[in-house]
């Protein structure tokens, strides 16, 4: 589950509550999805969770299934924000080209790209990525 997400529903759902399961929680996520644009509202969730994390003592620290996250720095969080950053800048982007920008281990830019494919934020047109709503220059 998205730290995020799990942040707002425990803050809200949980107060005063320990060892809450993600599965608590899910049946929460479930029951306040939207029928229409769903994306905007998980995309909603993880900013107001952000939010939440800057203000207060983190709630996740009271959940179950809670893990502390890796560092940021090199990490395929990293290069997935940075792919997205490059897109929305207007870069023309390729595999071979992020492969000159990220020294990853062979696989792993297109095991990222494939999962911004997959998440529907970005589609490829031949050798060329662009973000979801976008044409392929």
């Amino acid at each position: 589950m998205e730290t995020n997400i799990r942040r707002v529903f425990i803050h809200h759902f949980f107060k005063n509550q320990k060892a809450i399961s993600d599965k608590q929680i899910l049946k929460l996520v479930k029951e306040s999805l939207p029928v229409a644009n769903f994306r905007e509202w998980y995309w909603a969730l993880m900013d107001y969770g952000a939010h939440l994390g800057v203000l207060r003592v983190n709630p996740n620290h009271r959940s179950r299934h809670y893990v502390r996250q890796a560092a940021f720095k090199g990490s395929r969080r990293e290069v997935r924000g940075k792919v997205l950053k490059l897109l929305q800048a207007g870069e023309r982007v390729t595999i071979s080209g992020l492969k000159k920008l990220f020294p990853m281990r062979a696989g792993e830019i297109q095991a990222i790209v494939a999962e911004l494919e997959h998440e529907g934020f970005v589609r490829r047109r031949g050798a060329t990525i662009c973000l979801s709503g976008e044409s392929a220059r």
